[in-house]
Parts: structure tokens; C-alpha cells; sequence
């Protein structure tokens, strides 16, 4: 069952990519203006660090994301047992 969940959550990611628009472009925008003054302002040496602290905050998100998704999955399937079956 958990193989069905994962195919859902690669497809949904793969769409959400696809599709970005609004609120989240609008943010991206942003952190990308600030990441490129932020490198500007960092010495050879610490751009390596940045570069991993970077890696590794994007890591999380995708991890904490796809955390969420199981989540809502779990409580949209609980949600609707109770409203089937009461």
C-alpha cells in the first residue's frame, strides 16, 4: 500500500515543479535574491559551507514535505471512514 503512496507523492512533486505560480514564485524570487547577495557578500572559503548548508535545508524540506503528505493522506482516510461508516 505504501508503494501506491510513494508513486502518488513522486507524481505530486513532479506536478508541483511543474506548476509553480503566485505565492510560492513570488517567495522563490525572493530567497534567490537574497542567496546570490548573500554568496556575493561570502568569501572563497565559506561558499563551500553555504553551498552545503543550502543542500542540506532543501533535504529537510523535501523530507518534512513529504512527512506532511503521508499526514494529510492519513487523516483524509480517516476523515472519510468516519463520514462512510460513522
Amino acid at each position: 500500500m505504501n508503494s501506491i503512496f510513494e508513486e502518488i507523492w513522486a507524481t505530486s512533486l513532479a506536478d508541483t515543479h511543474l506548476a509553480h505560480g503566485g505565492e510560492d514564485e513570488r517567495i522563490l524570487d525572493i530567497l534567490e535574491k537574497y542567496e546570490e547577495k548573500l554568496l556575493d557578500s561570502l568569501g572563497e572559503d565559506m561558499k563551500p559551507i553555504f553551498e552545503e548548508y543550502n543542500l542540506t535545508q532543501n533535504e529537510l524540506s523535501a523530507v518534512c514535505g513529504k512527512q506532511y503528505f503521508f499526514a494529510g493522506v492519513r487523516f483524509a482516510t480517516k476523515y472519510l471512514l468516519e463520514a462512510m461508516y460513522g
